[in-house]
């Protein structure tokens, strides 16, 4: 109902056994407004664990597993543009699935030491969260926890996570910090995907998987390395990249996919690890600031785009004495001022091979060797990787 007091209107609302009262654009909660939001399993049921909204502060008291719930299914959803302070209790051991999700004017959360699990999208779209502080029992992060957080700086990972799921902290343009443990072991798809903020990133060795476009879009990092026990560049995985200049990819990998460099525009050389059979598509595509690049012996085939558009290349060196299958698409696009380096004895053959034959300039690659054969194009890195692959 309505009430009027001189020519204020004041709307008292009715919600579980709380009553609002509305004055303009401020709230104020007559009394507290409490749910059941346990896990069922817990002992105790829904009930061993609630949540309390008390002004503008969420409580979340018990003992256990928080309840899971689906998009917007919260049964205090209806009040997120009031919730600016979240309060968890000790004895709490989990967030459960979208249980904060999307309160966009939330700017402040306290997480108890007992939390062991963070549900899947548990902080989506908390825009205005600066700081959320993970305690050292946790284990376990759900995909999409944090995407799209853009108001946070940094994380600290505790060391019992061995996981960064999908998308755990895709969209996080303010995270300009984050330390990864060392007992990790995998990063998933589109785990820091648009994390513009990054500058740079240490990935730890028991690392063996990071999943596509990981680290895509992510377009202030400039340092960043490939653990050794990494044996696939998954597809987009550093697409778009734009402030790295230099990438260290190690012998053991031998798969690298479509458009894993692609848009690395401040890349200058690359040097690929024999072992690599086929050079997938789009690997380097838009590429403009790539200077050289070492193709390995066991490269078979290069695939379509794969250094389309590098209009910075000057050395292409391929160590193969037996010219891989390429097509026109291959190199399109990189200008007249490149020059291809061969093993001794193989200039005949690449000079007569489909699509390699375009190059104006073919040499050996002991000239490539000797400093200064090629101004601007010998550098320290790929000349390096080249004699420790020989």
């Amino acid at each position: 109902m309505n009430l009027f007091i001189g020519n204020i209107c004041l709307r008292t609302l009715l919600l579980a056994a709380a009553i609002a009262i509305t004055t303009g654009s401020q709230t104020l909660w007559a009394q507290d407004t409490i749910w059941y939001c346990g896990a069922a399993t817990n002992v105790g049921g829904k009930s061993s664990v609630k949540a309390t909204l008390r002004g503008n502060t969420l409580t979340i008291h018990g003992t256990g597993r928080m309840t899971d719930y689906t998009v917007t299914a919260t049964p205090w959803y209806n009040s997120r543009n009031y919730i600016h302070n979240i309060v968890i209790y000790n004895y709490v051991t989990s967030i459960g699935d979208f249980a904060f999700y999307n309160l966009t004017e939330m700017t402040s959360i306290d997480i108890p030491y007992s939390l062991t699990s963070i549900g899947n999208s548990a902080f989506f779209k908390c825009a205005r969260v600066t700081d959320i502080n993970l305690p050292d029992k946790l284990v376990s992060i759900g995909s999409s926890a944090f995407m799209g957080c853009s108001g946070m700086t940094y994380v600290y990972i505790p060391d019992g996570v061995k996981e960064i799921p999908a998308n755990a902290f895709s969209g996080c343009t303010g995270l300009t910090s984050i330390i990864i443990p060392n007992n990790l072991t995998a990063i998933g798809t589109n785990a820091f995907g648009g994390c513009k903020g990054l500058t740079s990133v240490f990935i730890p060795d028991n690392v063996t998987e990071i999943g596509m476009n990981a680290f895509g879009g992510c377009t202030g990092l400039t340092s960043i390395n490939i653990p050794n026990n990494v044996t696939a560049i998954n597809m987009s995985v550093f697409n778009n990249c734009s402030g790295l200049t230099e990438i260290n990819i190690p012998n053991g990998v031998t798969t690298i996919k479509s458009m894993a460099f692609s848009g690395c525009t401040g890349l200058k050389s690359i040097a690929i690890p024999n072992g690599v059979k086929t050079i997938q598509m789009n690997t380097c595509y838009g590429c403009t600031g790539l200077e050289s690049v070492i193709i390995p012996s066991s490269a078979a085939s290069i695939e379509s785009g794969a250094f389309y558009g590098c209009t910075g290349l000057t050395a292409v060196i391929s160590r193969n004495p037996s010219p891989p299958q390429i097509n026109h698409t291959v190199f399109f696009g990189t200008g007249n001022n490149v020059c291809l380096y061969v093993p001794d004895g193989s200039i005949a053959a690449y000079a007569s091979a489909n699509s390699w034959k375009d190059f104006n300039c073919v040499k050996s690659i002991g000239e490539y060797e000797d400093a200064g054969a090629v101004a601007g194009a010998l550098r320290a890195t790929p000349a390096q990787r080249l004699k420790e692959n020989n």
